[in-house]
């Protein structure tokens, strides 16, 4: 009788009873099924850039465009809050605070420090199951991974063209029933951060609450602080939000955050 010899694995070696019932294991096989399905995603949204113009498949010709993203996937949806959770575990990470019952609200993640933060901020969100489209540099979002991060629920934003963001933002939270808008509540000056407020002018303008989200990397938790409500003096409210992120440590917490009053202007 002819045996067939065992294949080799990837390290060189005969596999073995030990590789065949690890495959076993359920927590693995859900591993690599979900690492297979968010490959195939990201194929996906390459090639949907590279054949819809910019992506542009759920919104209309303007500086903010609301894609089909990540969280509209029902399946995918559920699969990347299952590893969200499972990732922020196992790096010792908790959640704390709750997500407003309302509609429609702005979101803030600070202190920006880092481009950690971005991942994290993801995580956490799929983690409290909300829904939401974040604000970025359009620097990330050139090929090949631009579809990829539009998919993640990404808007690519020209800095030089802060008003009409803000009031196309406005327009947005205006004409949909249901948005969630994070925005970027901090920019980077060597080293030292300063406070934007395009956040804040976009939910003053649109009657919607401020989210005030967090990542203290000390303390590895992640949630909501507070909600805020803007009251049109932006100086006053300002003063109020800052004090919440007093004892929040980001990613690099020798990053100042610093804010200088300029009630009219309106940076993103």
């Amino acid at each position: 009788m002819c045996v067939m010899p065992r294949p080799y694995n990837f390290h060189g070696q005969r596999e073995g009873p030990d590789l065949k019932q690890s495959m076993d294991d359920p927590l693995i096989v859900k591993v690599l099924y979900s690492s297979k399905i968010i490959f195939t995603f990201w194929l996906f949204s390459i090639i949907n850039t590279a054949l819809f113009d910019d992506h542009k498949l759920l919104g209309f010709r303007g500086i903010i465009i609301l894609n089909y993203t990540l969280f509209d996937t029902p399946v995918i949806k559920t699969l990347m809050r299952w590893m969200s959770v499972l990732i922020l575990k196992m790096a010792g990470w908790k959640l704390e605070g709750n997500v407003p019952d309302v509609p429609k609200f702005v979101v803030i993640a600070a202190p920006h420090t880092s481009n950690w933060d971005l991942p994290f901020t993801l995580f956490v969100a799929l983690a409290l199951k909300v829904n939401l489209y974040w604000m970025g540099k359009e620097e990330i979002f050139k090929a090949p991974f631009g579809g990829f991060f539009k998919w993640l629920g990404g808007i690519p934003i020209d800095r030089s063209k802060s008003n009409n963001i803000v009031e196309e933002s406005i327009e947005q939270f205006r004409k949909n029933e249901r948005l969630v808008l994070t925005v970027p509540p901090s920019g980077t000056r060597k080293k030292v951060l300063y406070w934007k407020t395009g956040f804040y002018h976009i939910a003053n303008g649109a009657g919607v609450p401020i989210v005030l989200g967090f990542l203290d990397y000390k303390r590895k938790a992640g949630g909501v602080l507070s909600v805020f409500y803007p009251t049109g003096d932006i100086d006053a409210d300002m003063e109020k939000i800052i004090e919440y992120y007093r004892d929040v440590s980001g990613k690099f917490p020798e990053k100042s955050m610093v804010y200088k009053p300029k009630s009219t202007e309106s940076e993103v």
